[in-house]
């Protein structure tokens, strides 16, 4: 049997919130998905996680976010 899938969550028609960006692995600049409700507490504990991934997926992931278009990407610093 066939899986199906929702359909991906359409961009916000809105500005971004002033939020910093910081630059992840690879060149291509994706799509920002912003959750108001973490906590800086919370995000201490996601940087800091053994794996990033589980974390996300654990204790952000099911949160409500809203999804932004791509922008540039902030300059390496060297």
């Amino acid at each position: 049997m066939a899986k199906t899938y929702a359909p991906p969550q359409p961009f916000e028609t809105t500005s971004r919130p002033p939020i910093p960006l910081a630059r992840v692995k690879g060149e291509t600049p994706v799509p920002v998905y912003h959750y108001a409700d973490v906590s800086p507490d919370m995000h201490a504990k996601f940087i800091g996680a053994e794996s990033i991934g589980t974390f996300f997926g654990t204790n952000i992931k099911p949160m409500i976010f809203k999804k932004y278009p791509a922008e540039p990407l902030p300059a390496l610093e060297a």
